[in-house]
């Protein structure tokens, strides 16, 4: 069951993930009202290898002719096993989506004001996953004598 759910939104495209109590995280892509289900992992590990990928001021602008040849990998996921990869090139950040065969099962382009926003909004999810984490592990530690 779907407790919580974030969706990154971009002109072409919508990133969704949902997660539930254990922070057991889904990613679906949607693309003009294709759904895509890309498989899933830990919400803190998600979060913060998307936010990574999509903050890194040192992947250099891409010039190559042909696509992904200087994407930087972000993420694999389990249960559908998609990879998820990021270029950042002059006009926009581009995210691939591979399948788990290899196949491009998505390309997404963000303009940069939609990068920002999807940063924003990961880095507010990253707060509130490290402030769930530091609660579990004062209440793990915790001991009365």
């Amino acid at each position: 069951m779907v407790d919580h759910g974030i969706e990154l939104v971009a002109q072409t495209a919508v990133l969704r993930l949902d997660w539930d109590e254990s922070h057991w995280c889904n990613l679906r892509l949607i693309i003009r009202g294709d759904s895509h289900e890309l498989g899933a992992d830990v919400l803190g590990v998600v979060v913060k290898r998307l936010h990574h990928g999509l903050s890194r001021q040192s992947i250099a602008l891409s010039t190559a002719s042909s696509e992904r040849d200087q994407a930087l990998w972000v993420l694999s996921l389990a249960e559908k096993h998609c990879s998820i990869f990021v270029d950042r090139k002059k006009e926009a950040t581009v995210i691939y989506v591979q399948g788990a065969d290899g196949s491009l099962v998505a390309r997404v382009s963000l303009i940069e004001d939609e990068r920002r926003e999807w940063i924003r909004l990961l880095e507010q999810l990253l707060d509130e996953v490290a402030s769930t984490e530091r609660g579990d592990m004062d209440s793990e530690g915790r001991h009365d004598d």
